[in-house]
């Protein structure tokens, strides 16, 4: 049989594969701690839901072993929401309201960010997949690859940080 797998020399063509719907899963579980973080007056909380907002694409990719797109998802975040909150903050100096430019800086910076999710969900979340002849595309073996996942957990009251958060990233190859 050819090298391909498949009589007659024929190469399977790959299949193109979206995985933005872990990147929504991180980024929509982020919405919804957020305000209760905030309401629950928790600042590791709080944390918590915006390290999920700001890292979920980046973090996404490189779980799917696709760590070049994980640092332009980054870069992207990072530009658009510091662009946005620049925008936001300059629009709300405008104004004669004593907190405008906060305001603006917040919101901007939350369109910026809502911005770079929205690109990197429609445009860099898909990869190339080769069929494997197998039914299950989940039990193939893939080559070695970088692979980071976070780490996060909120402290117990008691111990060395009572009310606390934990931050941490584990890395696979």
């Amino acid at each position: 049989m050819p090298q391909g797998g498949i009589a007659g020399g024929a190469q399977p063509a790959p299949r193109r594969v979206w995985y933005g719907w872990q990147h929504l899963i991180v980024g929509l579980g982020s919405l919804v701690l957020l305000p209760i973080g905030a309401a629950a007056e928790s600042e590791g909380l709080v944390l918590v839901s915006l390290g999920g907002l700001a890292l979920g694409g980046p973090v996404t990719h490189w779980a799917n072993g696709n760590v070049g797109k994980g640092f332009i998802s980054l870069g992207l975040t990072a530009g658009c929401t510091i662009g946005g909150g620049m925008v936001g903050g300059l629009l709300g100096a405008a104004s004669d309201e004593l907190y405008a430019a906060a305001g603006g800086l917040v919101i901007g910076a939350g369109l910026g960010l809502l911005t770079a999710s929205i690109i990197d969900i429609a445009a860099l979340e898909y990869e190339e997949r080769w069929p494997t002849g197998e039914r299950y595309d989940y039990l193939r073996v893939r080559s070695p690859r970088l692979r980071l996942a976070p780490q996060v957990g909120l402290v117990p009251q008691a111990g060395v940080a009572p009310g606390g958060a934990t931050f941490g990233l584990i890395g696979a190859f």
